[in-house]
C-alpha cells in the first residue's frame, strides 16, 4: 500500500481546523448511502441495520480513546433518534413530495447523517463554593469560559444543590487566587466536568449548612430542607434560620456586631465543653471538591434536510432541516438550543457559502465569510423541544453530556458487538429547522433566562478595564475628563497597538 503527502499553505475546504470528525462522518455517510444504492434499499434502513443497538450498551469498542481510556459508550438509543428525525424531516412523505415538485419542474433531494461525539475528557476539574453571611454564594471553577454561558449553567446547577435563588449565586472561572487547579474549556467538557465538580462541592456546602443548622433548631438532618436561602424543619417553616445566618455561626468570631451576627446570637450551637472549631473541621461555610471520571462520555444525533436544486444555476435552496441531538440531562434548554441552531447555522456556511481566497502568490486575499441564506439569516430557524417522560441516564453527580458546536464523532455504527446491558437512555434534544418560516418558535417562555444579565460573553482580551489613575487605583470620576490639553496629552503620549 502506497501513501502520497502533499503540503501547501493554501487549505482545501473551509476556514475551520481539520478536526477529523465532519470528514470521518461523511466518508461513512457516503459509504452507507452507497450501499443503499448498490443493494436497492431505503438509506435509513440500512443505517438502522449497522446501528448498535440499546441492549448492546455499554458498548466496548476494543479501542482507545484521547483520553488514553477504553473507548466504551456508556448509552444511547440510534433506532429511537433514527425514528424520531424521519417524523421530524418527512422522511417516508418525501417521495411523493419529489414527485410532486418534479411534476412542477423542481429538484428535491433529502440528506441523512449520524454521528457519536466523545465529550466530558478528564482528566479532572475541580470547583469551590463559598457561602457568605449575606447568603450570597460565591463558586470558583478552574475552567475558562469563552461565552458558552458557563455562568448561567454552573449558577443553576449551584442554585438547584443548595436551595439558593439564582440571582444570589456569583461565577468565576480561570481565576487561580480562587481555584489553583483546572484543565480547561475544549472538547465540549466544561458542563460535564466543572459541571459535576461544582454540584459536589455544593453537596459538600450543604452538608456541612444542614449540620449547624441541625444544630441550632435543635432538629435532625434529616428532617431540614433548604428553599430560598433558608433552612427550616420540614412541615415547621416557622422553625428556620436563614442559611446567612448559618454561614455567621459557621465562624465563631469572639467579636463580631454585624446584622448578621445579631442574627446569630439567639442561636446557640457547638458543645462548650469542646473547642469552638472541632478537629478535623475549620471556619466558614464552604464546599471544595473535584470531579475526575473513569472515562469520557459520549452524545450523539442526527441530522436530516430536504434541498432544493436549481436545474439551471445550481443554487441550492433548504426546504427543511431536522435535528434530534442526545446530550443527556439538560442544564439550560435555551442555551442548548442556541448551540445547535449556531451549529446548523455554522455547517451550512461552511458546505455552502463560505470559502478562502488566494492570492497569485498563496496569501490570503481575503477575510469574507460569503453570506448564508436569507432564511437563515433573518428568519431563523424554528426549534421544537421534546423530553421523554422518564428517560433515565447513567448515574454520575451531575450526569451530562456535552454539546458541541460542529460535528459529531464517525463511530456511530456497530465495530463489534458487545454483550453487556443496557445502562439507560438519554434525553433527546430535537431541533426541527424550518427555515423558510418565520422566526416565531411557537413554545412557551423557558422559565430561565439564557444567560445570566451580568454575563459577559467576549473573551478576556476583547473587555475593555475600568480606567484607572496611578497606583492601579480607579480614576476619580472626572480626573482630567474634562481639561482638553490633559486629554490631548493623552492621546499624544499613549501608543495603542493597532489590530
Amino acid at each position: 500500500m502506497r501513501f502520497d503527502s502533499l503540503y501547501t499553505n493554501t487549505v482545501i475546504v473551509t476556514p475551520y481546523r481539520g478536526a477529523g470528525r465532519p470528514q470521518g462522518c461523511f466518508v461513512m455517510e457516503r459509504t452507507m448511502d452507497a450501499i443503499a444504492a448498490a443493494l436497492g434499499k431505503d438509506r435509513a434502513e440500512v443505517r438502522a441495520a449497522n446501528f448498535i443497538q440499546p441492549d448492546e450498551f455499554p458498548y466496548d469498542h476494543g479501542l482507545i480513546f484521547q483520553d488514553g481510556r477504553a473507548l466504551e459508550y456508556d448509552s444511547g438509543d440510534y433506532p429511537q433518534m433514527l425514528e424520531k428525525v424521519k417524523a421530524l424531516v418527512g422522511w417516508d412523505e418525501f417521495p411523493a413530495l419529489r414527485a410532486e415538485a418534479a411534476a412542477a419542474g423542481r429538484r428535491l433531494g433529502i440528506g441523512l447523517a449520524c454521528y457519536v461525539e466523545g465529550t466530558g475528557v478528564g482528566p479532572y476539574e475541580g470547583a469551590h463554593v463559598h457561602i457568605e453571611t449575606s447568603g450570597k454564594v460565591k463558586v470558583a471553577t478552574g475552567l475558562t469560559s469563552q461565552g458558552q454561558g458557563h455562568q448561567t449553567a454552573f449558577a443553576q446547577i449551584v442554585a438547584d444543590a443548595l436551595g439558593v435563588p439564582f440571582e444570589d449565586v456569583e461565577i468565576t472561572t480561570g481565576d487561580t487566587r480562587r481555584m489553583g487547579y483546572g484543565v480547561g474549556t475544549f472538547a465540549s467538557r466544561a458542563a460535564v466536568m466543572s459541571g459535576s465538580a461544582i454540584h459536589l462541592a455544593a453537596l459538600r456546602a450543604r452538608e456541612k449548612a444542614l449540620r449547624i443548622a441541625a444544630d441550632a433548631l435543635e432538629a435532625a438532618v434529616e428532617d431540614l430542607e433548604i428553599v430560598d436561602g433558608v433552612v427550616s424543619v420540614k412541615g415547621a417553616p416557622e422553625s428556620s434560620i436563614a442559611l446567612g445566618t448559618v454561614a455567621v455561626l459557621s465562624n465563631p468570631l469572639r467579636y463580631a456586631f454585624d446584622e448578621a451576627s445579631k442574627a446569630a446570637t439567639q442561636f446557640s450551637v457547638g458543645d462548650p465543653g469542646k473547642p469552638p472549631v472541632a478537629e478535623g473541621d475549620e471556619p466558614g461555610l464552604e464546599g471544595k471538591d473535584f470531579y475526575s471520571p473513569p472515562r469520557a462520555t459520549f452524545a450523539s444525533g442526527m441530522h436530516a434536510v430536504i434541498v432544493e436544486t436549481d436545474p439551471d444555476t445550481a443554487e441550492i435552496r433548504i426546504v427543511k432541516y431536522a435535528v434530534v441531538h442526545d446530550c443527556g440531562n439538560v442544564v439550560n434548554p435555551m442555551i442548548v438550543e442556541g448551540q445547535i441552531h449556531g451549529g446548523v447555522a455554522q455547517g451550512v456556511g461552511g458546505a455552502l457559502y463560505e470559502r478562502m481566497a488566494y492570492d497569485e502568490s498563496g496569501q490570503p486575499a481575503q477575510r469574507l465569510v460569503h453570506g448564508l441564506p436569507d432564511a437563515l439569516r433573518h428568519r431563523g430557524p424554528r426549534a421544537h423541544r421534546h423530553r421523554p417522560p422518564g428517560d433515565p441516564v447513567p448515574a454520575e453527580p451531575a450526569r451530562h453530556q456535552g454539546r458541541r458546536r460542529g460535528g459529531g464523532h464517525p463511530r456511530l455504527g456497530r465495530a463489534r458487538r458487545g454483550d453487556r446491558g443496557r445502562r439507560g437512555d438519554h434525553h433527546h434534544r430535537h431541533a426541527h429547522l424550518a427555515v423558510g418560516g418565520s422566526s416565531r418558535s411557537g413554545r412557551p417562555p423557558s422559565p430561565r433566562s439564557p444567560r445570566r444579565p451580568d454575563e459577559d460573553h467576549r473573551s478576556e482580551h476583547h473587555r475593555r478595564p475600568r480606567r484607572q489613575g496611578l497606583g492601579g487605583h480607579p480614576r476619580p470620576a472626572g480626573a482630567g475628563g474634562d481639561d482638553p490639553g490633559l486629554r490631548a496629552n493623552s492621546r499624544r503620549r499613549v501608543r495603542t497597538p493597532t489590530r
